[in-house]
């Protein structure tokens, strides 16, 4: 026990010397913000909510749809074909609290897979998922067709979840940027899109910081969509 509190009071004196070393240092102190941080930088995810899950006794202001059974292979598991039971009973349920929505596009049907037999870490997952399509258009339609009949009601979208995780993403970096032009805000403004995020989910590095370096235009420097937040909410 001796050696335990003599290992207690020598981590306590280290923690006061580097609390005092930054309380000292005026170059340290941190300043409240000019404004006060929107309730929407507060949310979460939830899983199975409209099914199981109770609704969360925290507040909080937004809710990024992942792992909530409506993906594009959940959405149009064939051409042509659109299931959309779980999404409007989930963005029914996000405006009876009051939340806002960030949808997250992604996971590729297999009929319209570049790779309809590759298989990820999930064996519960469909083969072909990770995968950019083969043919643009139908991802086209496919964001079309989600921001028209959601026009209003949500307002964000994400290109994709954590690109940079192979489970998630299997392409290339010049792959997913062929994505963005198809879903950038000029073509969505019809139906009221506040926000278009450039997956930054888990980290912005390996394949999610490359597509972030290929986003920025040649001529300015400049990145033609919003580069956002993600996992956190």
């Amino acid at each position: 026990m001796k050696g335990y509190f003599a290992i207690e009071v020598v981590l306590l004196a280290l923690l006061t010397v580097s609390v005092d070393g930054v309380a000292a240092s005026p170059s340290e102190v941190l300043k409240p913000p000019a404004r006060a941080i929107p309730a929407t930088f507060f949310g979460m995810h939830i899983h199975r909510a409209p099914v199981s899950t109770p609704w969360p006794s925290v507040p909080f202001q937004a809710w990024r749809l992942w792992d909530t059974h409506t993906t594009w292979a959940q959405l149009e598991p064939e051409k042509g074909n659109w299931d959309w039971r779980m999404l409007d009973r989930t963005v029914a349920l996000a405006e009876s609290h009051g939340v806002e929505v960030l949808y997250t596009m992604g996971r590729t049907p297999r009929w319209a897979s570049a790779r309809p037999a590759q298989m990820g870490r999930n064996p519960n997952a469909e083969p072909g998922g990770m995968a950019e399509p083969k043919n643009l258009e139908d991802w086209r339609n496919y964001v079309r067709t989600v921001a028209t009949r959601y026009k209003g009601r949500i307002k964000a979208y994400e290109i994709w979840n954590e690109p940079n995780l192979e489970n998630f993403y299997s392409g290339t970096p010049e792959a997913m940027v062929d994505l963005a032009p198809r879903a950038t805000p000029q073509r969505m403004q019809a139906v009221e899109v506040i926000d278009l995020l450039a997956s930054g989910s888990g980290a912005m590095r390996e394949t999610s910081g490359a597509v972030v370096e290929t986003l920025r235009l040649p001529e300015t420097g400049t990145v033609p969509v919003p580069l956002g937040v993600p996992t956190g909410i």
